[in-house]
């Protein structure tokens, strides 16, 4: 309610009222897919016990277009429609029937996002039989976010990471997806999904003791204040260098964020300002053409830079001026 408040303007008794509404209409969704997945689990076990084979195309999915060949960029050129039929024609009564057999969800990359997904998914030595349905469940899962845009996080322009991977050997990004992750190793939100792709899981379950990491957590107060509140743990547990480059936009540091912000600013060795005018994000939806097909999204407000680091990290990362401002120069970049 608080937070409706605050986005909305609302009265604290709108406020209230749209809580509750909240509540009650996640409670039905969940008693709905909690049921749903139970009707697919027993429908399954016994096509299994029948001598049923579980693949892709038991599933319902297939797959049309052509998987990127090279030469291309990611985000240019064909794209792959993957497809889940979820209906057998014998599996429904006679009045549903020609609505469930037409019925037929879909979810589109391009193919230079698809070809990474699936030599990602191959190289983790995974079932090749099961690629797509799991392609579509992980492509699904962040589609249906898509309304609260801290579900695609906006990413670092890729000539920064590069820039922090060569100068630091920061080789893993806390906050990102199979689908907008820049680096060898990343962190993120839905262990289900993304762990078929590369995906290390939540940040918060994260313990490093040593290295240099980037953590650029979704733009919204209980993301960031997480943020901070893991970083100064982390930091604070470690007897070995460790460091972390945290890049949020600029923020009213007042009562709960200030306390999580707390938590992490013994280690602050440095802050930098990103100028409203003068940076860009890398959009979140990477995989897909969306509006005109821009690829970076130019924000309303400053953001900041905070280099938290422990004593050891201090010493073996040094924050210098010019290091600043080459980070504060590729930010601007567009690739």
């Amino acid at each position: 309610a608080t937070q409706l408040k605050a986005m909305y303007a609302l009265s604290e008794r709108a406020a209230l009222d749209a809580a509750a509404s909240i509540v009650v209409e996640c409670r039905r969704a969940a008693e709905e897919l909690q049921l749903s997945r139970a009707t697919a689990m027993q429908r399954w076990e016994q096509r299994l016990r029948n001598g049923r084979e579980l693949n892709d195309t038991s599933l319902g999915l297939s797959v049309s277009g052509r998987p990127r060949a090279g030469g291309r960029k990611p985000g240019e050129g064909e794209t792959v429609r993957i497809a889940w039929r979820p209906h057998e024609p014998h599996e429904v009564g006679p009045s549903a029937q020609q609505r469930y057999v037409d019925e037929e969800l879909q979810v589109e990359l391009w193919s230079g996002h698809y070809s990474q997904l699936r030599g990602a998914y191959e190289g983790f030595g995974h079932d090749m039989r099961l690629l797509h349905c799991r392609l579509f469940a992980l492509v699904s899962r962040y589609s249906a976010l898509a309304a609260d845009k801290s579900a695609f996080q906006a990413a670092l322009p890729r000539p920064m990471m590069r820039l922090l991977k060569e100068r630091w050997g920061v080789t893993h990004e806390c906050y990102a997806s199979p689908l907008n992750r820049c680096l060898a190793t990343f962190g993120s939100v839905f262990d289900d999904t993304d762990k078929w792709f590369g995906s290390s899981g939540s940040f918060y379950a994260f313990r490093p003791v040593s290295g240099c990491y980037e953590a650029n957590p979704p733009f919204d107060t209980s993301s960031v204040q997480a943020c901070f509140r893991h970083v100064g743990a982390l930091l604070g547990a470690s007897d070995e260098p460790l460091c972390f480059v945290v890049v949020v936009p600029e923020m009213d540091m007042s009562s709960s964020l200030a306390r999580a912000f707390a938590c992490a600013k013994p280690f602050l060795r440095h802050h930098e300002v990103a100028k409203v005018s003068e940076h860009a994000y890398l959009m979140g939806l990477q995989h897909q053409r969306t509006g005109h097909g821009e690829r970076y999204w130019h924000p309303v407000k400053n953001s900041m830079l905070y280099f938290f680091q422990n004593r050891l990290g201090a010493e073996s990362y040094p924050v210098t001026a010019d290091f600043v401002a080459e980070l504060i120069q590729a930010f601007k970049a567009v690739d």
